[in-house]
């Protein structure tokens, strides 16, 4: 929990809005980092 910025209303989930989905993960070798990679999602809205 984030105890210097408390989400206000808007940014917890509502029924009425409909919900979309994510990717499978998807990971990529760094080629900044040798050796590292990053993992990443898109979520694509409904």
């Amino acid at each position: 929990m984030d105890t210097f910025y408390k989400l206000g209303p808007d940014s917890l989930p509502m029924e009425e809005v409909p919900k979309g989905t994510f990717s499978a993960a998807k990971v990529i070798p760094s080629q900044v980092f040798p050796g590292t990679q990053h993992t990443y999602y898109v979520y694509v809205p409904a």
